[in-house]
């Protein structure tokens, strides 16, 4: 088993889930950090000892992933090919480019068995933290202390240049050349932030809302139109007031989303906010 993008395999949702594949499914269930390209020889590895092993059957071994364990997991999949028996994969916006530049990702049509995993979370993961997607609205957070112009401060969010100075949590990086934005309602907004430490690549595809320069900009990521978004959709608007030689900014966000992921994106975001005042 596989994490999305904000747990880790220790996580309580992946604690959870192993144990109802081993109670419930009589299945053994053994959870995996994220699987980079670096690591796919490893786990690859891993897979031949556990089909070594006396209490499991060779012939039946998958692998599930979800969200960014969607991602990282298409590689693994690949490398593994005839030992895994199935794959299950999903959560995962599938328009995104895979970007796996050192590995040749490329795997050839086959039949896999697929089956529905809607409602997990509900069925397999209630009680503890909240592990099913709820809309909630981040604090507003507004900064007056820009020393600079409105128009600028609004270029900063519209413009790649200087978007590659400052997007992303601190440890990410976002390549200018990643960045592309169609400056119109309807326009796509997309970049990809890059993991300092590993070079693992975070792929975030948007849509732009509402474009009223310099005062009001809008944008927003995943279905949100859907009466079950999936976890982590929403909008986040920013407007723009005029402070004299100052730019008094306010961000807001509204999302469906986990409780860890409401944690992660508060922190996230704040972060960015932060590198974004410490270039003004």
């Amino acid at each position: 088993m596989e994490h999305g993008g904000s747990g880790h395999k220790r996580a309580d949702r992946q604690l959870r889930l192993g144990r109802w594949f081993a109670g419930i499914a009589q299945t053994a269930a053994i959870g995996i950090e994220t699987v980079t390209d670096g690591m796919v020889d490893d786990w690859c590895a891993t897979l031949d000892a556990l089909a070594k092993l006396d209490a499991i059957d060779a012939n039946r071994i998958a692998y599930i992933g979800f969200s960014m364990g969607t991602r990282f997991g298409l590689p693994y999949v690949a490398a593994a090919d005839h030992q895994l028996r199935c794959a299950v994969l999903g959560k995962y916006g599938m328009r995104q480019p895979l970007r796996c530049p050192q590995r040749d990702c490329s795997v050839r049509n086959r039949w896999c068995p697929r089956r529905s995993a809607t409602h997990w979370a509900s069925t397999i993961c209630s009680g503890g933290n909240n592990e099913e997607p709820i809309a909630r609205t981040l604090p507003e957070r507004t900064r007056s202390d820009f020393e600079a112009q409105r128009d600028l401060v609004f270029q900063a969010w519209t413009r790649p240049e200087h978007l590659t100075k400052w997007w992303g949590p601190r440890g990410f990086t976002t390549p200018l050349e990643s960045i592309s934005i169609d400056l119109r309602p309807g326009g796509r907004f997309e970049l990809t932030m890059v993991q300092d430490s590993d070079g693992a690549e975070y792929a975030v595809e948007m849509e732009i809302k509402e474009l009223e320069p310099p005062e009001r900009f809008s944008f927003s990521w995943g279905d949100t139109e859907n009466p079950l978004p999936q976890a982590g959709a929403g909008i986040a608007t920013i407007t723009f007031a005029d402070r004299g030689d100052k730019t008094e900014m306010t961000f807001h966000q509204s999302a469906h989303n986990t409780d860890e992921g409401h944690r992660n994106a508060e922190a996230g975001w704040s972060q960015s906010i932060d590198r974004l005042g410490e270039g003004s």
